[in-house]
């Protein structure tokens, strides 16, 4: 029993954990699909693109079920094969109870009737136990998928800034922060033969004053 309990384990857990992988990496593309087309649907339109970006968009969904149903299918594998061994056991005790209590060539006793029941009724609890210890254990490593390709994202080296970039900041750091405005000997008026409504000022405005 456990021999083929550790074989299936064995076999289930980095299948699992690299169709996880594959779920993660195939869903990006269509966030980053549905993003771009949100952003620029005035543009789609215009050009009258809907029918490229709706293409593009599907081939991403059908590459996430196709992993996504993948992973759905491997964990149904296992549970198919865990419940073929909890029936296997029930009736490995049931058939040897039965054989032995009627005096068969089955020189194997499982004792009364009640360490029988015992038996059928604890057989079964330690299969879905274990399955479900297999089944935990191999979430957390699935879900530290998402963790590995935080770090991924992390070790890849900053893009270097463009000239453009450059001047940009270069400028923005160069522009005065707090402005101020001054008059000297300003003369203002209204129209050309109109007297002057200001004549000869001089003042300043400093910044947050009114």
């Amino acid at each position: 029993f456990f021999f083929f309990f550790f074989f299936f384990q064995l076999y289930y857990r980095p299948t699992s954990r690299e169709l996880r992988r594959l779920d993660s990496v195939s869903r990006s593309p269509i966030y980053t699909s549905f993003t771009e087309t949100l952003d620029g649907s005035s543009c789609i339109r215009a050009f009258d693109s809907t029918g490229i970006f709706f293409s593009r968009f599907m081939q991403h969904v059908h590459l996430y079920q196709q992993s996504s149903y993948s992973e759905i299918v491997a964990s149904l594998w296992l549970s198919l094969r865990l419940q073929l061994m909890a029936a296997f056991i029930i009736s490995f005790i049931a058939v040897t109870a039965v054989f032995g209590t009627h005096g068969y060539n089955i020189h194997v006793s499982l004792g009364t009737s009640g360490l029988i029941g015992l038996a059928l009724s604890y057989s079964s609890p330690i299969v879905s136990l274990l399955g479900s210890f297999l089944t935990s254990f191999t979430e957390t490593e699935k879900e530290m998928i998402s963790v590995e390709r935080v770090l991924q994202y992390m070790e890849i080296p900053q893009e270097t800034q463009t000239r453009e970039e450059e001047e940009e900041d270069s400028s923005s750091s160069n522009w005065p922060t707090k402005g101020e405005i001054e008059f000297r000997n300003v003369t203002l008026r209204y129209t050309p033969s109109s007297p002057p409504s200001l004549v000869d000022l001089s003042f300043a405005i400093s910044h947050g004053t009114r």
